[in-house]
């Protein structure tokens, strides 16, 4: 006969649980000790066959499209999907919150190039799977702009453009019903894909996916993905990647309505204005939108604010775009969506070639 200490027992108490002797069980140090599916002996971890069985499942997703799972065929990736995030979390999530509290700044730059150039097998895996999710496997059209609030600016357009429907969007008693999808920023595509806006991550996606989209097997590659960019200074170094990369031909003044790049990739940036070619998408605004003033303060749509006298993006667009579109023009922006037409209508006919 075996009992809890006094000691473990007041700490459990102290935690607000209660100890349920019915459940207790002695686990030598020598042994696999598990708790909730996890081995805890010296750290926590996922137990081997678990990984296995998972790394296995991805396996037959990238080359057929589908996987066993107790002996049943799946076709759906949500199966998977929760094994593979339940073992990112555990084997690389969590070891990267325990250095990133030991390190300054400078060190966890330094530790984060290294991570990246040097990933965990479940980091590999798994930024894989979220590639060929978000990528490969999709049932829509798929739009990947700089930032979030360029796709706010997008949907309140496309549910004030009746042009545009039902192409890219179905309006059923006031509610829009969009056919093409919005890449979402978060944890995850920032900490395993490495996008979290902003030209220097897409260029680091336009210049990896050739070589990463060519690994599976089952690649339905139903539907494009659109990049879409500002035609300004950001725009340079994206210029600069196409050309070496799929020797593609961009600056300020081209002016095509796309680009493709490679399998179901292409570029779309805002139309070329002025006598430089430059613009951004807030140019597609008349000037007195763009000029409102709200609580005293104008709008700044650079990512250098003082906020004492200047609001952002973000706010210009929850809170002027989004909250007044209804009474919004938004007739300039008809030659930017009508490029991501072109796009749709370009992959439907190398679809039907193939």
């Amino acid at each position: 006969m075996w009992t809890i200490g006094k000691e473990l027992t007041s700490k459990i108490l102290d935690a607000g649980f209660s100890v349920n002797h019915g459940k207790t069980r002695m686990q030598f140090r020598g042994s696999r000790q598990t708790v909730t599916g996890l081995t805890v002996n010296a750290k926590v971890n996922i137990r081997s066959d678990f990984y296995r069985t998972a790394r296995a499942m991805a396996h037959s997703t990238f080359t057929t499209g589908q996987y066993k799972r107790n002996g049943v065929v799946i076709h759906g990736l949500g199966p998977i999907e929760g094994m593979l995030t339940h073992i990112y979390y555990v084997k690389q999530r969590w070891q990267d919150l325990q250095i990133k509290a030991r390190m300054n700044e400078a060190e966890e730059k330094d530790w984060t190039k290294q991570k990246y150039e040097n990933p965990s097998a479940a980091l590999t895996l798994f930024s894989r799977f979220l590639f060929y999710k978000h990528f490969i496997r999709i049932d829509a059209p798929l739009i990947i702009c700089e930032g979030k609030t360029d796709s706010i600016y997008l949907r309140s357009a496309l549910r004030n453009l009746p042009e545009f429907q039902p192409k890219l969007a179905t309006i059923d008693h006031g509610r829009a019903s969009f056919h093409v999808r919005f890449f979402k920023y978060g944890s995850q595509a920032k900490g395993v894909l490495r996008l979290g806006g902003g030209t220097g991550d897409l260029k680091r996606l336009l210049a990896a996916y050739p070589g990463i989209a060519s690994k599976f097997q089952h690649a339905p590659m139903a539907h494009p993905v659109i990049v879409l960019i500002d035609n300004d200074d950001g725009a340079k170094s994206i210029f600069s990647i196409i050309k070496d990369k799929f020797h593609v031909t961009a600056d300020f003044k081209t002016d095509l309505p796309f680009y493709h790049l490679s399998h179901n990739l292409f570029l779309v940036k805002t139309p070329s204005m002025n006598t430089d070619g430059e613009s951004c998408i807030e140019d597609l605004f008349s000037q007195e939108l763009l000029q409102t003033k709200l609580d005293g303060k104008i709008f700044n749509p650079s990512d250098h604010i003082n906020p004492a006298s200047e609001y952002g993006k973000a706010v210009f667009a929850e809170r002027i775009v989004s909250a007044n579109a209804a009474t919004i023009d938004f007739s300039k922006f008809s030659s930017l969506l009508s490029r991501i037409v072109n796009v749709l209508d370009y992959h439907e006919s190398m679809k039907a070639k193939v």
